[in-house]
């Protein structure tokens, strides 16, 4: 499967630029949205497991073996939370710890940890790095479950009287209210 992920690791990502990957990403997998991410996971030969009880964290994602993941998820977020957030994980996996595109990175990963790890130890000067790492599996999450031509095409649909049903345009993502806002907003679909 690594063949199919010719993608180069640049220093800094754009947003363009994750979006390419997460495009890649989604057409390698040969996944059709809506879709769920933990069919990705699955795919991947990935995990996931529900058994974070910290009310402050969503997930973490970790490295195990020589070609395995594990992403743990807080189980009492609701459902669509935790969809953008396999996905937001998804975005750690190869943009920061190179599964697959970067078998260098992926090798000297030993024990990565989320960016969320950092904000929660009570640093609140949080080095750019983790911000932008996050930021970086943020835009990754949203392109990989609301591709731009498509969230396009079924904002349309929604669309009456010059108003989008947000509800259901994230019903139909199966993602949060807030997250089809924001990738609205991103794409100039919606007014900020």
């Amino acid at each position: 499967m690594e063949e199919n992920f010719n993608v180069s690791i640049p220093k800094m990502y754009s947003d363009e630029y994750i979006a390419i990957v997460a495009n890649k990403v989604r057409d390698v997998l040969e996944l059709k949205c809506p879709y769920s991410p933990e069919e990705a996971v699955r795919k991947l030969d990935g995990e996931i497991q529900e058994t974070i009880e910290d009310e402050y964290i969503d997930a973490e994602i970790k490295k195990y073996g020589d070609d395995k993941f594990i992403i743990r998820l807080n189980k009492d977020k609701p459902e669509n939370r935790k969809t953008f957030t396999v996905a937001h994980e998804l975005g750690h996996l190869f943009l920061h710890m190179g599964f697959i595109i970067d078998q260098d990175r992926w090798n000297s990963i030993d024990n990565y940890q989320d960016s969320a790890f950092y904000r929660m130890s009570g640093d609140n000067g949080m080095p750019g790095r983790y911000k932008q790492e996050e930021h970086e599996a943020n835009v990754f999450a949203a392109n990989f479950l609301m591709p731009e031509e498509e969230f396009i095409s079924v904002a349309n649909q929604y669309l009456d009287n010059g108003r989008c049903n947000t509800e259901s345009l994230a019903n139909h993502f199966n993602v949060s209210e807030m997250a089809v806002i924001n990738r609205g907003k991103w794409l100039r679909v919606f007014e900020w």
